[in-house]
């Protein structure tokens, strides 16, 4: 997890350090103007960025984050934004939706930090309750629940730290993004995603490489997914 130890401040300021990273100390006054600047302070700039142009900001917070893992864990990117809105909200004793948290995370990293990231990581942590299957159709971002089933035990993860680095932002995660929309767009016109695209359309071998990895990838994830909740719902797959 990460978490967030804050406490509010009157004068606006806000402020976030850290012991394991650099620069140790983030702070935005009131009438700063943001500006990316490719360290972490980015995430916390983005979000403030997004939510001045929805509320106005009168109290501020000094804080420091920590985390379970060493610095790039597990959605620690999605995790680490939501700390920084709930903190900001509470401060100003304001409250917003989850599924609008969701989409300024989202457009706070999509606008600011620079990185094309989808709605998983945000929408997980916000919505799921830890003891059921959390199930969501991006296309018209419903949500469902699914209990566990009784007969089997709940599966246990292992995390492991490899030791190994990642950033988003320096990876090809955006190009692979935009690779994925111009696949949809080739084989249905009509949708914005690989998601969207409609079954009889669903044919990856119509597209050049890299496209046609990208379209098949995303198709067998959502197959998969829906036979999952079928099996976890004690439903037939047929193989």
């Amino acid at each position: 997890g990460v978490h967030l130890d804050w406490e509010p401040s009157s004068d606006g300021v806000i402020e976030a350090a850290s012991w394991d990273l650099h620069p140790a100390r983030i702070t935005i006054s009131p009438l700063d103007r943001l500006e990316k600047r490719g360290d972490w302070g980015d995430y916390l700039r983005g979000v403030i960025g997004e939510l001045r142009t929805r509320i106005a900001l009168h109290v501020g917070w000094h804080g420091r984050i920590r985390g379970e893992f060493p610095s790039g864990g597990l959605s620690s990117g999605a995790a680490v934004q939501i700390a920084y809105l709930l903190a900001t909200l509470t401060a100003n004793r304001t409250t917003m939706t989850r599924q609008d948290a969701a989409a300024l995370v989202v457009a706070a990293e999509r606008n600011f930090v620079g990185v094309q990231v989808g709605w998983l990581d945000p929408m997980t942590i916000l919505f799921a309750d830890g003891s059921r299957l959390l199930h969501i159709d991006y296309r018209t971002m419903a949500k469902s629940y699914c209990a566990w089933p009784d007969a089997h035990a709940l599966p246990r993860l292992a995390l492991i730290y490899s030791g190994i680095e990642r950033r988003l932002h320096d990876s090809p995660y955006s190009l692979r993004v935009a690779e994925c929309r111009e696949a949809a767009i080739r084989l249905d016109r009509t949708a914005n995603s690989l998601a969207e695209v409609a079954p009889e359309h669903r044919q990856p071998d119509r597209l050049p490489d890299p496209l046609r990895r990208r379209a098949k990838h995303v198709f067998d994830e959502i197959d998969r997914v829906h036979a999952g909740m079928a099996l976890v719902r004690g439903q037939r797959v047929p193989l």
